[in-house]
C-alpha cells in the first residue's frame, strides 16, 4: 500500500470515533468488511484507497482507508486494535481542486509560445524584408499591432472589471451583490497590478517588427518570466471571471457549493452507516455505540 502524508488531507469538517471495549482482535476483520461494503454502495466517482497514513512529526505509519470524492472531499477511516479494545474513526476533510497544476501548465505553454512566437516572428520579418516585399510586411506588421492592441485591451478591461466587482458587487445590482471582506481585500491588492500590466505592455510593443532594422530585441527574455506571471494573474483569472461572472476570490479558493455540500454529507453517512455495518458483522452490538448526530460540514456556518 502506498504512504500518504495523513497532514495533507485538507480542512477538517466532520468526524466521528468509538473505542469498543475487548474487541481488538476484530481490527483486520472490520476494515475488510468496511471496504467491501462501501464498494457495494457503488457511490459515482468514489475511489476507496487502502493506505499507510504518515505524519511529518513520526515516521510510524497507520493503516487507513480513504474515500476520495471527485470534487475534493477524503474520508480517512481508522480502524486499529488498542491494547485489547478496538479503536475507530472517520474524519472527513475538504481540500479544494487546487490551481496549482494548471497555472504551472500554463506558465510551461506560455514559455514555450513565447519562444516560439520568437522564433517565427524573426522568420517571418527576415522573409518579409528581404524576400517577399512589401506586401507581406506590411500584412504582417498590421496584424501583429492590431492583435497585440487587442489583446491589451482584454487584459486592461479584464484589470479594471475585476477591481470594481470586488470592491463593488456586481454593476447591475451592486445592492444584491455586497462583496465580502476578503473579496474587498482581494480588489484593493488588485490595484497595484497596473505597473505589471504597463510592463507587459511595453514588452508586447519591443516585439513588434519594425521598418528600420530587424529586431534583435526579440531575443532580449529577461522579463518573460516577469510577463508570464502577470499573465498567469490577470489574462487567466480575472478574463476567467469576466466571461464566467465569477470573482477572483472564488477562482482561487474554489468555494464549495450546495451541492458540494450535500455531497460531502453523503459521503461522511455513507462511510459512517458502512462503518456501523462492519462492526456488526464482527459480533459487535452497535446499538450500545455513541451516535452521530448534528454534522457542520459542506460549507462553513452550516450544520445538517
Amino acid at each position: 500500500m502506498q504512504r500518504v502524508s495523513v497532514n495533507r488531507l485538507g480542512r477538517f469538517l466532520d468526524g466521528w470515533s468509538q473505542l469498543i471495549e475487548g474487541k481488538g482482535d476484530s481490527a483486520q476483520a472490520v476494515r475488510d468488511n468496511l471496504a467491501q461494503r462501501i464498494r457495494e454502495r457503488t457511490i459515482p466517482k468514489l475511489e476507496i484507497t487502502p493506505i499507510y497514513g504518515v505524519s511529518g512529526r513520526t515516521a510510524l505509519a497507520r493503516p487507513y482507508i480513504l474515500t476520495k470524492t471527485h470534487n475534493g472531499y477524503t474520508s480517512a477511516i481508522f480502524i486499529e486494535s488498542y491494547g485489547e479494545d478496538l479503536y475507530v474513526s472517520w474524519r472527513t476533510f475538504q481540500k479544494p481542486l487546487s490551481l496549482l497544476n494548471l497555472i504551472l501548465i500554463l506558465i510551461m505553454l506560455l514559455v514555450g509560445v513565447a519562444f516560439v512566437w520568437t522564433i517565427v516572428t524573426w522568420l517571418y520579418r527576415f522573409y518579409s524584408l528581404y524576400i517577399s516585399g512589401f506586401l507581406l510586411t506590411f500584412l504582417w506588421e498590421g496584424g501583429m499591432f492590431y492583435g497585440s492592441l487587442i489583446i491589451q485591451v482584454i487584459i486592461f478591461l479584464s484589470w479594471i472589471g475585476t477591481i470594481f466587482y470586488l470592491l463593488f458587487g456586481e454593476w447591475d445590482k451592486p445592492s444584491s451583490s455586497k462583496p465580502s471582506r476578503i473579496q474587498q481585500i482581494l480588489g484593493v491588492l488588485l490595484i497595484p497590478l497596473i505597473i505589471p500590466i504597463l510592463s507587459l505592455f511595453r514588452w508586447m510593443g519591443s516585439i513588434a517588427p519594425s521598418d528600420s532594422s530587424l529586431p534583435i530585441n526579440l531575443f532580449s527574455f529577461s522579463v518573460v518570466p516577469y510577463v508570464i506571471t502577470l499573465f498567469i494573474i490577470v489574462a487567466a483569472a480575472l478574463t476567467y471571471k469576466v466571461w464566467f461572472k465569477n470573482s477572483f476570490s472564488t477562482t482561487i479558493f474554489d468555494s464549495p457549493t450546495i451541492f458540494d455540500a450535500d455531497d460531502a454529507i453523503a459521503l461522511s453517512l455513507s462511510v459512517h452507516k458502512s462503518l456501523l455495518h462492519a462492526l456488526d458483522q464482527v459480533g459487535i452490538d452497535t446499538s450500545q455505540l455513541r451516535l452521530h448526530n448534528e454534522t457542520t460540514q459542506g460549507r462553513i456556518g452550516e450544520s445538517v
